[in-house]
């Protein structure tokens, strides 16, 4: 069990790099699919935990200092990802309002 949760810690941590890079390029579309993945392994990985009738594992350590370097990496991608949408939003307004503009003088 260590040796699978090791490795599928590992392939979180690769997970989090493709998310990065993705956010990093503005291409948010996939980064859905990945989080969910991301999501899904750690969540496996906290039931096996859990599983464990040894709580001071290695593993468990691993584990934390995991969840601790994925908010470090987290973070400013958050703030970024914002920061996007924000302006998605503004955008979004802006041609609402162009649209009522445009249906406003055409109606006259």
């Amino acid at each position: 069990m260590p040796n699978k949760a090791h490795a599928m810690l590992i392939e979180v941590k690769e997970l989090t790099f493709m998310i990065n890079t993705q956010v990093d390029k503005s291409s948010f579309e996939n980064c859905s699919l990945l989080l969910a993945k991301r999501l899904r392994l750690l969540e496996s990985i906290k039931s096996n935990i859990l599983a464990q009738e040894n709580k001071d594992s290695p593993i468990l350590a691993e584990f934390k200092e995991t969840l601790l370097w994925l908010q470090q990496q987290d973070s400013p991608r958050l703030k970024l990802a914002e920061e996007q949408r924000a302006l998605c939003l503004l955008e979004i307004q802006k041609q609402a309002k162009n649209k009522k503009a445009v249906i406003a003088y055409n109606s006259i």
